[in-house]
């Protein structure tokens, strides 16, 4: 099975687009025609998933990588091959994580390594992630690596928290001296110098 994205027209004529799980092109298009929709392009590929991120998949947070490395470890751990393990968690995801999971997973399947799939994701696995992951499956130790993936993810999220946190006040200050800055010269200003016209005086 593979996820596939695909454009269509409804019975109304409207234009609909999302991704269906299908054994190939023929199957998905055969599915859409079966729900009474007329297929106008079907494809995979990262460069129809970027299109769908934006239009309908959202972004994968870093809670959802801590999630999908933390579990990906515990069933690597209890003694789940890879494959069956990526099977297991495609379940457990939505949106654009789940897309990707699928993909890996077939590739996988296919004969690539791990570290190579996620490679394919440079915006969601980081670098390092993946240098990490190859690593793991060079030596053997690939849910050890995971372990420790998590436990760095873990850590990144909190210092973001901290960051973010800790940019708030500031942020809030200079919103407040922008809003001040409005109003003198929106109000207060101009409220000056039509008094001292009336006076016969010009503004300091």
């Amino acid at each position: 099975m593979a996820l596939y994205f695909y454009q269509a027209l409804s019975k109304d004529g409207k234009k609909i687009k999302g991704q269906i799980d299908a054994g190939s092109e023929s199957d998905a298009r055969f599915a859409l025609t079966r729900k009474g929709m007329f297929p106008i392009s079907i494809g995979t590929g990262e460069g129809q998933m970027s299109l769908f991120k934006r239009m309908l998949l959202g972004k994968v947070t870093i809670k959802d990588k801590i999630l999908f490395t933390k579990q990906l470890a515990v069933l690597l751990k209890s003694g789940i091959p890879l494959l069956q393990a990526l099977e297991l968690l495609v379940e457990q995801f939505e949106g654009r994580l789940r897309a990707i999971l699928i993909d890996i997973k077939d590739s996988v399947k296919e004969g690539s390594s791990f570290a190579e799939c996620l490679g394919r994701y440079p915006g969601v696995f980081s670098n390092i992630y993946v240098q990490l992951v190859r690593a793991g499956e060079a030596t053997g130790n690939l849910e050890t690596i995971l372990v420790r993936l998590t436990s760095y993810l873990e850590r990144k999220l909190e210092v973001d928290k901290k960051v973010k946190s800790a940019m708030r006040g500031p942020l809030i200050q200079i919103g407040v001296v922008v809003l001040v800055v409005i109003v003198l010269l929106t109000f207060v200003v101009p409220k000056m110098a039509a008094t001292f016209a009336q006076g016969g005086a010009q503004m300091p």
